[in-house]
């Protein structure tokens, strides 16, 4: 097996699978998650990308200090690269934030996948919800985003931890932008003002799906994927167009997990009841 990178999150343990696919093999330790990916997913905070064929990874992993060993073969992995997920702003221009937010509204308006919460910036993608069932849950997404507006951020967070369908739901997606947002405010801001309410919603988002709850407590303490990072880092600093490439390579992240997470960071900018930045677009 040739291991590319490993992530700078991952917890020492005896791992199970979770759940196979065709670029990503999952696994569990005590609700600890570790994800070997390809190349074409990338690096993240408990990704470990290799060469090889996933289908032949083993249903047990342990992970050591200084190697993985599965069944009787292990690997030395003290000379693999390790990707650091800590989100570092090092530069912000506060002076393009509007356009970047705005080139991201217009962007979320014409690519977003179309059972996504873009529809929080166009109305008309509510029409996509068409069945009973979808019209009833966009009623409930609905009624958290009003609490979180209202201010009433834990019921709100509450409501929308594991609502949605999916390998990762919806409701957990649009928490994870919203963290990715209040880590740029404080970078904009040059304090940390909003790290309490980032400790309070990883908190109250508590989830039994293994994916999410990794990605919501990796993201409120500043841990994020490689693609992400480049995200956040690009948007305090580079002027973003319509149909940006940063963007739309995000967009297509999972059915919607792009899109919801990306709607969640939006919202967060443009609601005056987070500490951050509220800029009118």
């Amino acid at each position: 097996m040739k291991i590319l990178s490993r992530g700078d999150r991952i917890s020492e343990g005896h791992y199970t699978v979770h759940s196979r696919f065709e670029r990503v093999v999952n696994y569990n330790s005590n609700c600890k998650l570790l994800s070997f990916v390809s190349a074409a997913i990338g690096n993240g905070p408990v990704n470990i990308v290799i060469e090889s064929k996933l289908r032949a990874l083993p249903a047990e992993i342990l992970i050591l200090p200084d190697k993985f060993v599965f069944g009787i073969e292990s690997i030395d992995i003290s000379d693999i690269p390790v990707y650091d997920s800590k989100l570092k702003i090092l530069h912000s221009e506060q002076t393009i934030l509007k356009e970047n937010l705005d080139a991201l509204k217009q962007t979320l308006a014409s690519h977003a996948s179309e059972y996504s919460l873009a529809f929080l910036f166009d109305e008309q993608r509510k029409l996509n919800f068409a069945t009973g069932f979808e019209k009833n849950l966009l009623e409930t997404f609905e009624n958290a985003i009003a609490q979180l507006r209202k201010g009433e951020i834990e019921p709100g967070i509450q409501k929308l931890s594991g609502l949605g369908q999916g390998l990762t739901p919806a409701g957990d997606d649009f928490i994870v932008g919203i963290l990715l947002a209040l880590n740029l405010t404080d970078a904009f801001s040059g304090n940390e003002k909003s790290r309490e309410l980032q400790m309070r919603i990883k908190s109250m988002a508590q989830t039994k799906n293994l994916i999410s709850q990794s990605s919501i407590v990796h993201a409120a303490d500043g841990y994020f994927a490689e693609i992400v990072k480049i995200f956040a880092q690009s948007f305090c600093n580079k002027r973003f167009s319509e149909n940006d490439a940063l963007i739309l390579q995000l967009l297509n992240v999972g059915e919607s997990s792009g899109a919801d997470m990306l709607s969640g960071f939006l919202f967060t900018f443009v609601s005056d009841k987070f500490h951050g930045l509220q800029v009118k677009i």
